[in-house]
């Protein structure tokens, strides 16, 4: 499992962190050298995912075309992917004829900046938007 906390600091600053722990990928295989927080190269963008699908999802984040028009557009956007990446996982498992297991899946926590408007908001394994 892992832990992700986002906090304002101030009306211009947000606080992304995790905890220490190591990163458990399929397998029972655990590793302390894949990052579990990650940032945009080129904008005030930074997230963390949890579950095996979150480096396709960090992928995907790191090429986004910033600024988008909006939040609510960039939210959508979120929601899509992660719906994609767990739904085409979940479909897998259903033709292997296996449970799907939570680490299997993805979530993500994001937080940023679009010109002067912060933003943090979750996405869960569900694609539903917190």
């Amino acid at each position: 499992m892992s832990i992700i906390a986002a906090v304002w600091e101030s009306e211009t600053s947000i606080l992304l962190a995790t905890e220490s722990g190591p990163t458990e990928i399929l397998g029972g295989l655990r590793t302390a050298y894949l990052p579990k927080l990650q940032q945009h190269d080129t904008a005030p963008l930074a997230w963390g995912a949890t579950g095996n699908l979150a480096r396709y999802l960090g992928g995907w984040l790191k090429e986004y075309q910033w600024p988008p028009r909006h939040w609510n557009a960039f939210e959508r956007a979120v929601e899509s992917r992660v719906a994609e990446l767990n739904g085409r996982r979940r479909e897998l498992a259903k033709i292997a004829g296996v449970e799907v297991r939570e680490q299997e899946l993805s979530a993500v926590l994001v937080a940023g900046w679009i010109e002067n408007e912060g933003e943090i908001f979750e996405v869960d394994d569900r694609a539903v938007l917190q």
